[in-house]
């Protein structure tokens, strides 16, 4: 597959023998290998993990479902695998509400 890139990035390949600067709808060279976002219409980007031992944020990245769900089961807080993301986060919110009382 030839990618093309959505911004200007500088590409050198594993050995150091080949390098290139690539402008925004320039091909993708065969030797190059991508380490982040730099294809059109394609995401190499998968949701970070959240914080070890702390609460995953409440939106924005890192909020995704897999990472409440993760949250809720170290702290013990049982959960259905077709509760929504939402749904988790409430799990954990009455949860700690009651443990408080």
């Amino acid at each position: 597959m030839t990618g093309r890139v959505n911004c200007h990035v500088y590409v050198t390949s594993k050995d150091g023998t080949k390098q290139a600067w690539l402008a925004p709808g320039d091909a993708l060279p065969g030797w190059a290998t991508i380490d982040s976002n730099l294809l059109e219409g394609e995401s190499t980007e998968t949701e970070p993990p959240a914080p070890q031992g702390g609460e995953p944020p409440r939106s924005g990245k890192g909020s995704g479902l897999a990472a409440w769900q993760e949250y809720a089961a170290s702290l013990g807080v049982a959960y259905d695998a077709e509760m929504s993301r939402d749904d988790v986060i409430t799990a954990v919110d009455a949860a700690a509400s009651t443990s408080e009382g």
